[in-house]
């Protein structure tokens, strides 16, 4: 089993800064987008506060939502074209909103701010569906994996916040350079932008270089490159900011921010300006993985490079820096594609706190619980 950071780097990049609109979306009735209560099957790794998550261990279900509960503010990196991972973000979404007693809101990459007006609207009852798709550009993907958590917000009255700089804007910083598109914006187009952008060659910096190819092996010169970059860093200011405004505005209402892994894995991109702009603000990060097998996904590790973790706040050894607080792993749509493969675990049969550790095997080193086995095939729908 293999995944490869570069290449979802470079798809969720692809999406992010490609120029051409999206196209319209056609959604379908809330019968046929809403996807089915069955928990999705995952497995969730906590980090171990030193470094690699790798040693950390299971945690439950339950017990992560517990610690969610407790955040200002919490980051879901997906991958945006995975349905098992959009499914577990509206199961996530779910329980948050039930254990805050309703004191959620949802914030999007995939709407910007100079739609929020029609989303205002959409969720108030003051315009229909139609109305709605036809004047907020929703992403090619929206009816089967951004409707669903639309749908449960306007069900249950929680606020949505368009957070990204409108991608008009973000392109002309791509074309023509950050001083000239910046110069180049209207008032107006100003108020869909962050008031404080910065795109400094530090750790963000050598991760981007990286999903572009590397230093040498790029197909585009180094000023095009510094172009891009500075594009997604002005969406990175401006989810940021839209996150800050909100949380300033309703502070008793936990953020609950859906975007590209690329966005926020490392605690870098969107998260590390939230953080600069609200250092006491309680940040969780998630990062999605779909995976084609169970197997040694405990041993799995994307930790960061050493040239970028060298200068990376969080973490000063460069081999020790986690993807995020909680990585989740989740069936991919080649699952069994590996020459072996686990079944996918049961949430109802693992226990509600997961036993203490066994005693090290080798130093350093803690023995993991095994995983429970799961019930014969078929049985597993039918407990649900």
């Amino acid at each position: 089993m293999h995944v490869s950071r570069q290449v979802i780097a470079i798809g969720s990049l692809a999406l992010l800064l490609c120029l051409a609109a999206p196209g319209w979306a056609r959604a379908g009735s809330a019968d046929e987008m809403e996807p089915s209560h069955i928990k999705v099957p995952k497995r969730i790794y906590a980090t171990a506060p030193d470094g690699s998550w790798a040693r950390s261990g299971l945690v439950h279900f339950s017990t992560l939502i517990e610690q969610l509960s407790g955040a200002d503010v919490v980051f879901i990196g997906e991958q945006h074209d995975d349905p098992a991972t959009h499914a577990l973000q509206l199961e996530i979404l779910k329980a948050l909103t039930e254990a805050c007693d309703g004191r959620v809101t949802l914030s999007l990459e995939q709407f910007e701010r100079d739609v929020q007006g029609a989303l205002d609207d959409y969720l108030a009852g003051r315009a229909d569906e139609e109305t709605f798709l036809a004047s907020s550009r929703p992403w090619p993907n929206y009816p089967e994996h951004y409707r669903p958590l639309v749908e449960f917000c306007r069900e249950r009255g929680l606020p949505v916040i368009a957070a990204n700089i409108p991608r008009p804007l973000a392109s002309k910083v791509a074309k023509e350079g950050f001083e000239a598109a910046w110069d180049a914006y209207t008032p107006q187009e100003h108020m869909w932008v962050a008031k404080q952008t910065t795109h400094p060659k530090d750790a963000y910096y050598e991760l981007f270089i990286l999903a572009m190819g590397g230093h040498g092996a790029m197909p585009m010169g180094e000023d095009a490159v510094d172009q891009f970059y500075a594009a997604q860093c002005i969406k990175d200011d401006t989810m940021a900011e839209s996150i800050q405004l909100q949380l300033e505005s309703q502070p008793y209402r936990r953020v609950v921010h859906m975007n590209g892994s690329f966005h926020s894995d490392y605690w870098l991109g969107t998260v590390d300006r939230l953080h600069q702009r609200l250092p006491l603000s309680r940040i969780v990060t998630i990062s999605v993985r779909p995976v084609d097998s169970w197997c040694d996904c405990d041993r799995y590790t994307e930790l960061l490079p050493a040239e970028a973790a060298a200068l990376h706040p969080r973490g000063e050894d460069p081999l020790g820096v986690p993807l995020a607080d909680y990585v989740i792993f989740v069936m991919s749509p080649d699952w069994g594609a590996a020459p072996t493969f686990g079944e996918p675990p049961v949430e109802e049969e693992l226990p509600a706190e997961m036993p203490p550790p066994q005693p090290a095997t080798t130093e350093g080193e803690q023995q993991m619980p095994p995983m429970p086995m799961p019930p014969p095939e078929g049985e597993a729908e039918k407990q649900e």
